[in-house]
């Protein structure tokens, strides 16, 4: 997998390169309802009719899928996300504690504290945002912060996702993929399974001459999944994308309800 950077797509390239070399000297067609004005750009961009305008330029579809191949550790260890897990020996003489301090609390949400950002943009004017691994979303007890000194965190579970745009000459102008990753399963003394290092990262964008995109990640409240002795917290990120050409602004969410018990559901929503 190609990491953090953005091209024109080939296609676009080929196509535009068509245009450029058309006759100049066919007039655009004048009985379409867009200003005079843009009639012009569209003969200097080497259209030879607003209908060529229009068809490449107008976004068709949409379409969210899956990555059927899984990022492997390796992978995700290039984008500079934290791998390493926390351990039993990490909670030391400290676990007493906390248990103290926690008592049947333990799954009240209130007594939770979610650290990190609640919006941060990972693509902006069509470049990815290169740091953005460090900003990550923790759903831990608030009697411990540091996700480290908890036990049997597992993870991290990684799921790529990519969003296309086509045109309506069935060309894709815009790809944008990205990864969902976190660390799940945290408990203290053998009690719950708490979130950490929650995050989106863009992992591979694409988007043809004349497009725009821009994404970020809104955080939601965290809501308890589980039971009161077992807590379970379930927290929403937000993928908040944007696309526009000179014809049309079009935006929607991708969303991603992720869980302690390290499940995700993920819902298109435009």
């Amino acid at each position: 997998m190609t990491h953090f950077f953005s091209r024109s797509s080939l296609a676009a390239v080929l196509s535009m390169a068509f245009y450029v070399f058309v006759s100049f000297a066919q007039p655009v067609d004048a009985s379409t309802n867009l200003s005079s004005d843009l009639s012009s750009e569209a003969r200097l961009m080497g259209f030879r009719n607003m209908d060529e305008l229009r068809s490449y330029f107008e976004i068709s579809e949409l379409l969210v899928t899956e990555n059927p191949i899984p990022i492997s550790r390796d992978e995700l260890r290039l984008t500079g996300f934290t791998i390493s897990n926390g351990t039993a020996s990490a909670i030391g003489t400290t676990i007493g504690s906390v248990l103290g301090d926690l008592g049947a609390d333990l799954g009240d949400v209130s007594k939770w504290i979610s650290l990190g950002s609640k919006l941060w943009d990972i693509v902006k004017d069509n470049q990815p945002i290169v740091n953005v691994v460090t900003q990550t979303v923790s759903v831990l007890p608030e009697a411990q912060m540091d996700w480290r000194k908890m036990a049997t965190w597992k993870g991290p579970v990684a799921k790529s996702y990519t969003l296309a745009a086509k045109n309506l000459y069935g060309a894709t102008v815009i790809s944008h993929t990205y990864t969902v990753a976190f660390h799940h399963g945290g408990s203290i003394g053998g009690r719950g399974q708490f979130l950490a290092n929650a995050t989106i990262i863009p992992t591979n964008v694409n988007v043809s001459w004349g497009f725009k995109l821009n994404s970020n990640v809104k955080v939601g409240e965290p809501l308890n999944t589980g039971t009161t002795e077992q807590p379970v917290p379930g927290v929403d990120l937000g993928l908040e994308w944007s696309m526009s050409s000179m014809l049309k602004k079009t935006q929607g969410v991708d969303q991603f309800y992720i869980r302690g018990d390290g499940t995700t559901t993920h819902v298109n929503l435009y």
